[in-house]
């Protein structure tokens, strides 16, 4: 009988090789230490340039004796490193592999809020194509009678406005009293003359008494 031939994916792995429970222990402290949000503000508030106590505890806003307590616990861990000068000390993250530790942690952690931020957007964008059509029926009746009642409130200003001006125009029509000034050449080339008297029979006294009396005076 031929012997069966093991594909090479079926063949056993080799377990991985682990480092020391010692050395495991010592990395899980590591990382127990970074799990304390007050020591994580402490060491980002240390990224870029050392501080003093003050500097730090305006920085995360926390009491000068928290941050010293905070600040023996990293040192303990070799995380930061301090250094006096005077009467004042001065601290910084002890290397560079701490400042990596931070910032691989935070590409991490935007990387995360990214997925989670698309994976709402998702959400929203098919609820929003999922919405009811009558709900956005009601709504675009809703902004066309808004619409119209706005151009109804603009046209009664406008004619109200009209009439204002109207009866402004009126008033001062009114008001307008010309004053012609005598020209003293038309008087002088148009005399007043005398109206002859009518020509035909004389009035009759009886009828007109008061007429008769008028033109024998």
């Amino acid at each position: 009988m031929d012997e069966e031939v093991t594909s090479p994916e079926k063949l056993p792995k080799a377990p991985p090789v682990l480092p020391d429970d010692e050395v495991l222990y010592e990395l899980a402290d590591l990382f127990r230490v970074f799990g304390d949000s007050t020591r994580i503000k402490i060491l980002y508030a240390l990224h870029d340039d050392e501080l003093c106590v003050q500097d730090i505890a305006n920085a995360v806003q926390l009491s000068q004796s928290a941050v010293s307590h905070q600040l023996r616990v990293l040192k303990d861990t070799k995380l930061v490193r301090f250094r006096r000068d005077g009467k004042t000390v001065y601290y910084a993250l002890d290397d560079d592999h701490v400042r990596s530790i931070l910032s691989m942690g935070m590409d991490h952690i935007e990387e995360f809020r990214q997925t989670d931020e698309t994976f709402e957007l998702q959400l929203l964008r098919q609820f929003a194509l999922q919405q009811d059509k009558e709900t956005s029926e009601r709504v675009i009746a809703e902004h066309l009678d808004r619409l119209e009642k706005t151009q109804s409130r603009l046209e009664e200003q406008l004619h109200a406005l009209e009439q204002r001006k109207a009866q402004e125009l009126a008033a001062e029509v009114e008001a307008f009293d010309p004053v012609v000034p005598e020209d003293p050449d038309i008087l002088q080339e148009n005399p007043a003359e005398d109206v002859p008297e009518p020509e035909g029979e004389p009035l009759d006294p009886d009828l007109w008494p008061e007429a008769s009396a008028s033109l024998a005076a």
